[in-house]
């Protein structure tokens, strides 16, 4: 009977059969032990009820925070390695000093964006509500005016690394990302161009020939 009430009351409405089952079993209890006129309970059916769909809203916001931040790092990971057009570069979208992470979360959103829906077959949430859940998680620090990039000064947004879920895989993908760099900047010194000699010094190397004697 008590699940009958709870699936008609718009607090349940979308969730899942165990947790209507949890709070169905305690009002089946409640009312029992009503009947019995052995404890008198300093509430109404109707005030239990309620507190039963605050908490049960609490729940569902709880829980859909941390499916989409669970699936923002998702492809804040899949970002640090992926293909250059979408790929977020350590010292330009994001820093690391320490266990801090800086990241200019514009330019990490523009990324995520547009690799979102490939991967889960719906629009990626706003900037706004993708921030706001950042900063109401455990890890956020503060934002920060001004920070020194690679390439500019800019705002940030600053987050505690250890406390991330993900730290263990973001490392990974950045110690790859910096392999990489070093692997190109080598090639790049093996395989480039001798130097042209200047008109100066191939002046200075024929007035060094004339001086010699034969």
């Amino acid at each position: 009977m008590y699940k009958k009430i709870l699936k008609e009351r718009k607090a349940f409405k979308g969730s899942i059969d165990r947790i209507i089952t949890n709070y169905a079993i305690l009002g089946a209890t409640h009312e029992i032990l009503k009947e019995t006129n052995e404890i008198v309970f300093p509430f109404t059916t109707a005030e239990m009820l309620d507190v039963f769909d605050a908490f049960v809203n609490n729940l569902k916001r709880k829980l859909d925070t941390a499916n989409v931040i669970s699936r923002f790092w998702d492809v804040f990971v899949a970002c640090l390695s992926g293909s250059e057009i979408n790929k977020l570069h350590l010292g330009l979208q994001l820093d690391i000093q320490g266990q801090l992470l800086y990241i200019r979360f514009t330019e990490v959103y523009n990324r995520i964006q547009t690799e979102w829906f490939p991967r889960f077959s719906e629009s990626c949430p706003s900037k706004t509500t993708l921030l706001e859940k950042l900063k109401e998680d455990k890890y956020f620090v503060e934002e920060k005016k001004s920070h020194r990039f690679a390439n500019t000064n800019t705002s940030a947004y600053v987050l505690d690394l250890n406390k991330i879920d993900n730290k263990e895989s973001i490392l990974f993908a950045l110690n790859l990302q910096l392999e990489q760099r070093e692997a190109q900047q080598g090639l790049q010194s093996l395989f480039s161009p001798p130097a042209t000699p200047n008109s100066h010094n191939i002046k200075e190397e024929k007035d060094a020939e004339d001086g010699l004697a034969f």
